[in-house]
């Protein structure tokens, strides 16, 4: 069942028209269906009822009154002040690639769709880019690459995901060793406030007059404004690659290795270490022993820089325990980087879920957040493993991957979330961050003071209110109080 008759207000429709034109605001089923979900798993879930017809009274799936395309900040201006004036709640929606209920829509509300803001220019003395927040990340780069350039920001999700979702979730790329994190490469933002005003930070690399006003609405999603300008300092194509693979008799040693070279100043770009378990799932066609735990590597850079880069981390991996394997493996990690086939047929299936988890901890403290999720999902009876794809001198992320199968979808979803609380509520017990960079959304919006405790909740409750007063702006995420 949809709730297909939460209708947007006539006279509002006829002003959104009258600003985006007829083309650029729908209220057409296939249009509001196509932003009424991201890719958690409990949206996909209430999808397939749909569907497939099972269960789908009790569970109605959520869709926004219209959509509408603007094509620069003026007109997000005039449609946020249209919703403000009656009162209609917003939601920006980019490449629905969110896997924590980040744009789940409430009913009747505007779906605010980035990618018509989608240009483009380049600084190439200063090596920094505008990018509109609706690009997506495959086209970022692309034309990135046709001027020698590289933004060095590659998620997973980089055909599917835009710059704007980027900086409103905070997110990470496989290269982030090297290359940072999206805060790391934004020197400038334009967003407009839900109450149709301009924020323009200017582009510098540093600034100290005052808080960095950037940081309210990078991991914002969307509660704060609506990001529709990202400056970004970019970088030449790298010159030289490498790469390389060794194998550990425990993923406690491997994470030994990877701090040491870490913390000596080596920067490969990527950084993955699979523990037994997704050994043995990523690399079945290799010869491993039971319990190795692979270590990839790639190096981008000058090849002074690279060489130097290398040995440093070879020797730092011999030292924790590790072997050389040479680079078949990291071929094979490069060749299947971007395959998410796993999690979406197993999401795909009747009473299947399937989800990337991905928390963050000190180096101190990694090992036992580590044990704490594992033996976690263990007593739910569910199957596990888990890998670190981000590293800095004083921590890293660790994403644990989880899959589970029921009877149905909807004791799938009830098993779900269960086994995410539980599996957070570990992390957090052991001085774990619960979110490394998919923000929290709706899905994790009520372990938000785990966190931040109730004097950091009330605070950025505080801070929602005097920016949005009439809470319109993408009501439910972060759990700051405005569930729509």
């Amino acid at each position: 069942m949809m709730d297909v008759d939460h209708e947007i207000p006539a006279a509002a429709l006829t002003a959104l028209v009258d600003v985006l034109g007829t083309a650029n605001v729908s209220t057409d089923i296939s249009d509001r269906l196509a932003n009424a979900r991201g890719v958690w798993p409990v949206e996909l879930k209430s999808m397939r009822r749909v569907i497939t017809g099972a269960g789908a009274d009790g569970h109605p799936l959520r869709l926004p009154g219209c959509v509408v395309w603007p094509a620069d900040t003026d007109e997000v201006r005039a449609v946020l002040r249209i919703a403000k004036a009656w009162r209609i709640s917003i939601v920006p929606f980019g490449g629905g690639s969110g896997i924590v209920g980040g744009t789940v829509p409430p009913p009747g509300c505007i779906s605010l769709d980035t990618k018509r803001l989608d240009r483009l220019s380049i600084d190439p003395v200063s090596l920094v880019v505008r990018a509109g927040a609706g690009m997506t990340g495959v086209e970022l780069e692309r034309r990135l690459n046709e001027h020698g350039c590289s933004l060095g920001h590659f998620p997973q999700s980089l055909h599917s995901s835009t710059v704007g979702g980027w900086v409103a979730t905070r997110a990470s790329g496989t290269f982030s060793t090297l290359h940072g994190n999206i805060e790391d490469r934004v020197v400038g933002l334009e967003v407009v406030l839900p109450g149709g005003e301009v924020l323009r930070s200017r582009p510098s690399p540093r600034s100290a007059t005052g808080p960095n006003l950037k940081e309210f609405f990078l991991g914002s999603e969307g509660a704060l404004g609506v990001v529709t300008e990202v400056t970004l300092w970019v970088h030449p194509l790298p010159a030289h690659q490498v790469r390389a693979s060794y194998r550990f008799p425990s993923f406690i040693a491997g994470l030994d290795g990877i701090r040491a070279f870490i913390q000596a100043g080596a920067r490969p770009g990527v950084v993955r270490l699979y523990d037994a378990g997704e050994t043995a799932h990523k690399f079945p066609d290799f010869d491993l022993a039971d319990g190795t735990c692979v270590l990839v590597l790639i190096y981008d850079g000058a090849p002074e820089l690279v060489t130097a880069c290398e040995a440093i981390a070879h020797r730092s991996c011999l030292a924790a325990g590790g072997s050389a394997m040479g680079n078949e493996l990291a071929d094979h990690w490069w060749r299947t980087r971007f395959d998410t086939r796993g999690l979406v047929l197993m999401n795909s299936r009747e009473g299947g879920v399937a989800d990337a988890i991905e928390v963050a901890g000190l180096w101190t403290d990694l090992p036992g957040i580590y044990a704490a999720m594992m033996a976690t999902a263990e007593r739910h009876g569910v199957h596990a493993y888990a890998h670190v794809s981000h590293v800095y001198p004083s921590g890293g992320g660790i994403y644990v991957i989880i899959s589970l199968q029921n009877a149905d979808d909807e004791a799938a979803t009830v098993a779900y979330q269960r086994l995410v609380d539980d599996l957070l509520v570990a992390c957090h017990e052991d001085r774990g961050s619960i979110s490394h960079h998919h923000g929290i959304g709706r899905g994790k919006a009520h372990l938000l003071p785990l966190e931040y405790g109730e004097t950091g909740t009330s605070l950025l409750r505080a801070i929602k209110r005097a920016v949005d007063p009439d809470l319109l702006l993408n009501p439910g995420v972060l759990g700051l109080g405005d569930e729509a």
